[in-house]
């Protein structure tokens, strides 16, 4: 059992939550260079999708949790199970088909778990296993898991940044409404929307 610690800093014009543990892990591959982009098509009424627009540089992913790792492309549809992986120098861009955006740091991993179909209110459960994420939520809502605890963001800007080495995760609820929930106890923290 880990131990876990949960401090919240409230700044004038956004809030930050860190969540420590004492346990980690994390894992190095390697891709070929490179940079990719493509501009977002629209996806069939009531398929919701998460599709990778936009790779620099090394960026692996799992289409899914079955299939091999390999070299990400854009336009590759990256189902519940799969995952995206950012090399040393890799950043990627992977969209809903709602609109929301998921931005990925050099040297992040993330698996998506639930994308359910509901278009009407859209929920996704990503699970940061390493790195950092910004999330620009454009309606419904997503949880992002990491061992030490999962944040929500039910408004529209958030980062998640996850350190398996030192057992801590940094949320950052840029505006809207964001959460937090370690061992059961669950933080709101609200921002203010810019005018």
């Amino acid at each position: 059992m880990s131990r876990r610690v949960l401090a919240v800093f409230v700044p004038l014009f956004f809030s930050t939550l860190i969540v420590a543990s004492v346990f980690g892990t994390a894992r190095n591959v390697e891709a070929s260079t490179r940079s990719q982009t493509v501009d977002p098509t629209p996806q069939p009424s009531g398929s919701r999708t998460a599709t990778i627009r936009e790779i620099v540089n090394q960026v692996l992913s799992r289409i899914t949790e079955t299939q091999s790792e390999s070299a990400a492309t854009v336009g590759q549809v990256i189902r519940v199970g799969g995952t995206v992986q950012t090399l040393t120098d890799g950043k990627a861009r992977v969209d809903l088909s709602e609109g929301t955006i998921v931005r990925l740091a050099p040297q992040t991993i993330f698996t998506v778990t639930q994308l359910n179909q509901d278009t009407g209110n859209p929920f996704t459960r990503l699970r940061l296993v390493v790195g950092k994420i910004w999330v620009i939520l454009n309606g419904g809502s997503m949880d992002v898991e990491t061992p030490v605890g999962a944040a929500s963001v039910r408004g529209s800007l958030m980062s998640v940044t996850y350190n398996p080495s030192l057992g801590i995760a940094i949320i950052t609820c840029l505006e809207g409404t964001c959460a937090v929930t370690v061992n059961g106890v669950t933080i709101v923290v609200g921002c203010p929307t810019p005018q």
